[in-house]
């Protein structure tokens, strides 16, 4: 009898093993989710320079799982179509249509089914438009006629994409466009031929502490097919004839930038042999500049590989290699002075140079025009060249984020700092300068000149204690202070997106509520109570508009302020106790008062995105959306204190939703992505707050990240009592409640490699706690696919309602 019952316990547990292992078919949450899921989104414009017509177009975010399960190779840290020489991506541009602001009037602007149009760009006198269409065969280049709308495509042309779908092709006028198109037409294949030995990697007594890249070269014949897929020729098309110049042989081409002028290109090439430790954009490389009709080739030297940078540090050698769009033919860079390592002390860390290209035969003059203290972080350039240029560097010890003025003052530049903040103080942050396109037609921060002085304007998001209000300011050029000239009304989110061309009057805002869909409107600074809208559109979101949110604030028991965005369930009723959903993400602050503020904004139309689990409002929770998690301290040792932090943390969360009333806390689950899994999975295993998980794609296992992890600068050998203490996985005989593990079979992040969740639940299960592992087929560290999407909702939503319910 007793071997006839273990007999049969043994088969039931084979029998509910194999169902707990088996390949399931993608399911769907309800109707109204999954065609939430479904649609687009709204409709967004793409300007001609004239800004007297523009492209509509929406992102088709979720394409089907057909479209992502399309043949890919991952070589050198891309990933790309082996027969079109597409990069893979999630998502691409759909419904164009052409719109004209002189007659109101749009018109539909269509391609063949099965292609899928990438990237689009106006010609400079707005009567073209090149638009990038991926095939099954090629990444075609298509030229549309305005207003009549002929299109055609230009023949005997595949771009090359595989390193990236942007910076392929340039216009150089109206009539001469240069691109970089495919050397060959053969598919790129590995090849499967016998080894004729090992694969063999060094080290020396040299450093060289790289983060844990993916898809990076493995086998002689990896490197043989990434050489394949990146051979290029840059080529000038000239229109309308479609005659093709080649500008140079074929060779291994990453990139084409164009002078402002459009007389010259910096051309990088990537040269053999190709390493095996880091991605292609750290290869060794030649730059050159070449003139655009191809008689002079000029080389500027050759940089890498750069198999050695510093935890958190910057390439050595001319790097950030960027015109100067003010002036003709003219470009900036920066070199580090401290072997681009935080570690090394020196008076300055940077030296920003200038280069001018003096001739026709491509001479260059090269002068120093700035010493930076801190780390170079970017430059803008304006209008006049005679105003100079603002440009800001970076202490990462302090997050303090400095902005200079470098301006021309006879044979030297003249800096002079104007700004100095916390790069996490969103209070304080100018957000950027209003930007707009030149004679040369390249952006440049405009420039408004009166008796009152020379002026330009920046917008930002307008962090507030309430909340985010988008402004625009007005800086004094003489004393570089703003005065706020717009500021986003209280009950609405009203994103500056540009001004109009040739005068400071009349502006383009995108303009929401948290009822009202988002519509672009036309605006003016003498007059911003008068609404002009672009287009107008349906709004396939709205039930979205009608949920219930508010920035809910509370406090850490160490004072630091806490604030998150609570969505309440649909059909809320009060008096009745919700399960609750904490979906957060850990942020690092060296102060409590920057860790402190309140992000985000109550007054935005929600449209979800993709698995966003602002959907469980939808399903009968209160969500606390960007639950604030801060980890505060020294940027050297703060991760040392990090679960106490997270501890304490989530203790405030808690006690701010059961204050709510409405809320049950013995019903709360906490979710998140990335980081946020990792923040999830030691939630549930040294607190108990949470009754229930979701971890997505996250990391679990830091001796498996040695060289750093998000903010962490030191090395597992310079921390391991740190990198131990923070592995959920050694500690998974402490895990106490349950835990729904996803993760996308592709994922292409640095530190979360899929194998991170299958080690982890292996780990769990063999410890007897409750969890569940689901692998997405070709998703990548983000899902994409709608059935993917849809199946993500449906497990998450299963889970919480069996834990939470």
């Amino acid at each position: 009898m007793i071997v006839r019952n273990l007999m049969l316990l043994l088969s039931c547990a084979l029998f509910f093993s194999s169902i707990a292992n088996a390949q399931i078919k993608y399911q769907k949450p309800d109707k109204m989710i999954s065609d939430l899921v479904a649609s687009p989104g709204f409709s967004y414009p793409q300007f001609n320079r004239q800004y007297t017509q523009f492209i509509k177009y929406r992102n088709q975010l979720t394409p089907t799982i057909e479209y992502n399960n399309r043949p890919f190779l991952k070589l050198a840290g891309t990933r790309f179509n082996p027969k079109n020489l597409a990069p893979v991506s999630g998502s691409y541009k759909v419904d164009l249509r052409y719109y004209d602001l002189k007659t109101k009037k749009d018109r539909p602007i269509t391609f063949a089914k099965n292609s899928y149009v990438r990237t689009m760009d106006w010609s400079p006198n707005g009567k073209r438009i090149l638009v990038q269409l991926e095939t099954s065969e090629c990444v075609e280049l298509w030229l549309v006629d305005v207003p009549t709308l002929f299109k055609k495509k230009i023949p005997h042309i595949c771009l090359n994409s595989a390193l990236s779908s942007g910076g392929n092709f340039h216009w150089l006028s109206d009539e001469r466009i240069v691109v970089l198109k495919r050397a060959g037409t053969k598919v790129v294949e590995i090849s499967s031929a016998t080894p004729d030995g090992p694969v063999v990697k060094e080290s020396s007594v040299k450093v060289a502490q790289n983060r844990t890249y993916q898809d990076l070269l493995k086998t002689p014949q990896d490197a043989e097919a990434f050489s394949q897929a990146v051979m290029s020729k840059i080529t000038v098309i000239t229109l309308p004839s479609f005659a093709q110049h080649d500008l140079g042989p074929a060779d291994s081409y990453s990139v084409i930038d164009p002078s402002p002028n459009k007389k010259w290109l910096i051309v990088a090439k990537l040269q053999r042999p190709f390493s095996y430790v880091v991605p292609f954009y750290l290869f060794q490389r030649e730059r050159m500049i070449w003139s655009t009709d191809g008689k002079i080739k000029k080389s500027l030297g050759v940089v890498g590989p750069f198999e050695n940078v510093p935890i958190q540090g910057v390439i050595t050698g001319p790097r950030e290699l960027s015109w100067d769009h003010a002036y003709g033919q003219r470009y900036y860079f920066a070199e580090a002075q401290d072997g681009g390592d935080w570690k090394n002390k020196v008076p300055f860390r940077e030296f920003i140079y200038v280069s001018t290209i003096t001739s026709a035969k491509g001479d260059i003059k090269t002068e120093k025009i700035a010493e930076l203290p801190n780390r170079y972080s970017g430059i803008t350039p304006l209008e006049d060249p005679a105003e100079g240029v603002l440009i800001s560097d970076y202490d990462r010890d302090t997050d303090m984020v400095r902005s200079f003025r470098l301006k021309p003052a006879g044979p030297v530049y003249e800096m002079k700092q104007f700004l100095s903040r916390n790069e996490n103080d969103g209070y304080s942050d100018p957000g950027g300068v209003i930007m707009g396109r030149n004679d040369f037609g390249e952006p440049v921060g405009r420039i408004q000149k009166s008796d009152a002085g020379n002026f330009i304007y920046w917008s930002g998001k307008g962090a507030t204690p309430d909340g985010d209000r988008p402004f625009i300011g007005k800086m004094n050029l003489s004393d570089m202070k703003m005065q706020e000239v717009f500021r986003s009304v209280n009950d609405k989110y009203e994103d500056v997106w540009s001004f109009y061309p040739q005068q400071f009057n009349q502006f383009i805002v995108r303009t929401e509520s948290a009822t009202d869909a988002p519509r672009f409107e036309i605006r003016s600074l003498e007059n911003p109570a008068v609404r002009t809208p672009l287009f107008e559109e349906e709004n396939p979101f709205k039930v979205m508009g009608q949920l219930k949110k508010k920035i809910l604030k509370y406090k850490r028991k160490d004072g630091i302020d806490l604030t998150g965005i609570l969505y309440y369930p649909l059909g809320y009723k009060e008096g009745q106790k919700y399960p609750a959903v904490v979906s957060a993400y850990p942020l690092e602050y060296t102060d409590a008062k920057s860790a402190g503020q309140t992000r985000g904004t109550a007054n935005n139309f929600e449209i979800p995105f993709r698995a966003t689990p602002i959907y469980f409002a939808l399903h009968g929770y209160f969500v606390l959306d960007e639950a604030q998690i801060p980890i505060v301290g020294h940027p050297e040792t703060k991760n040392d204190t990090f679960i106490e932090q997270l501890t304490s943390d989530a203790e405030a969360t808690v006690k701010a939703l059961d204050g709510t009333g409405a809320v049950d806390a013995k019903r709360i689950g906490v979710m998140g992505h990335s980081y946020g899994a990792f923040m999830v999975s030691h939630l549930l295993t040294h607190t108990k707050y949470f009754a229930a998980g979701i971890a997505r794609s996250g990391a679990y296992n830091r001796t498996l990240t040695p060289f750093g992890f998000q903010g962490e600068r030191r090395s597992l050998w310079e921390a391991k009592s740190t990198y131990l203490k923070l592995s959920p996985f050694l500690d998974a005989d402490k895990m106490k409640f349950p835990l729904l593990l996803i993760h996308g079979l592709e994922d292409n992040n640095p530190g979360t490699f899929t194998l991170q969740s299958e080690r982890y639940f292996e780990a769990l299960k063999g410890q007897g706690a409750t969890s569940r592992l689901v692998l997405l087929p070709t998703e990548p560290h983000g899902y994409n696919a709608s059935e993917s999407v849809n199946h993500v909702l449906w497990e998450s939503f299963q889970w919480f309602d069996k834990y939470l319910k």
